[in-house]
């Protein structure tokens, strides 16, 4: 680790949360790796490669950690989250293996929102494969919510809202986050200027009358932490953002169309977005 004493500006630690990756985490990682300082690996896999493990743990100020089991998102970042606590880091960035950041994103968002008081999280600007987001004029706003990959954790922040929820596993850790830390009086403000390339789940894009429309293509087994998670959130949640949880029913009527029109293995989908459904209702949530 550098010698923090002669570091003036926010410190800031790395982890990247992989899951059976291939050959790209490397240059993915290589992105960003020498806009923090330090970075750990925090690896999920049901089945590492060793080969690119190897590669990952010769990357210089990289800390390889497995359990050698998928312990979820969650578990993962409150990993991360403590260790950087722990080394009396300011910052932590929160990346997924299937991301990459554009040049100086980390000095950008730090500088950026440099003014603002109160930051719970940082974001970057999220562009897709397809664009279909569109970059605001201003240069930083406040936003309701952000995604896990790309981010700016204010570890104080996390000292005073807590940990992850790791028993949600994989869906809506980032958005419940989002939650509680505005509830905490925290704002999550998103940086413009600075941009993060992620391919949300494996979007694909395809034609409906004349419309373009993008499926999620998510795993199948997804679906069931995509209900079941978000039905816990509402009622945590709901006399906060009750509009929020009309919109997110709203959209998932449409993936519904979508996986049903597009997308492969529908059945599967249909039925462990049932299973989830079924979970919640015997409040299984681990």
């Amino acid at each position: 680790m550098k010698d923090l004493a002669k570091i003036n500006n926010p410190l800031v630690a790395g982890i990247v949360i992989l899951y059976n990756p291939d050959d790209s985490v490397v240059t993915n990682i290589n992105s960003y790796l020498d806009q923090i300082e330090e970075l750990v690996a925090f690896d999920n896999s049901d089945c590492p490669n060793d080969k690119i493990i190897n590669v990952i743990k010769s990357l210089p100020n990289v800390h390889y950690y497995t359990e050698n089991r998928n312990l979820g998102i969650g578990y993962a970042l409150n990993y991360g989250a403590h260790w950087a606590i722990k080394n009396r880091y300011d910052y932590l960035l929160t990346m997924d293996q299937d991301s990459f950041t554009s040049p100086d994103m980390i000095n950008i968002m730090l500088n950026s929102s440099e003014s603002i008081d109160n930051k719970g999280i940082i974001a970057p600007f999220y562009e897709n494969r397809y664009k279909t987001k569109i970059q605001k004029l201003n240069v930083i706003s406040e936003i309701p919510f952000a995604k896990t990959s790309g981010n700016l954790l204010n570890l104080s922040a996390f000292a005073k809202a807590g940990k992850f929820k790791d028993e949600y596993f994989i869906d809506y850790v980032d958005l419940e986050y989002c939650m509680r830390l505005r509830i905490n009086g925290f704002k999550i403000v998103q940086v413009h200027d600075a941009v993060l390339y992620h391919n949300e789940g494996d979007l694909e894009k395809k034609k409906f009358i004349f419309s373009d429309v993008y499926p999620w293509n998510h795993h199948p087994r997804r679906w069931f932490y995509k209900i079941r998670n978000l039905l816990y959130l509402e009622d945590e949640y709901k006399q906060h953002y009750p509009r929020f949880f009309r919109r997110e029913k709203i959209k998932y009527l449409k993936q519904f169309v979508k996986v049903f029109f597009y997308e492969k293995n529908k059945l599967i989908k249909i039925t462990n977005a049932f299973k989830g459904y079924i979970a919640y209702k015997k409040n299984k949530i681990k």
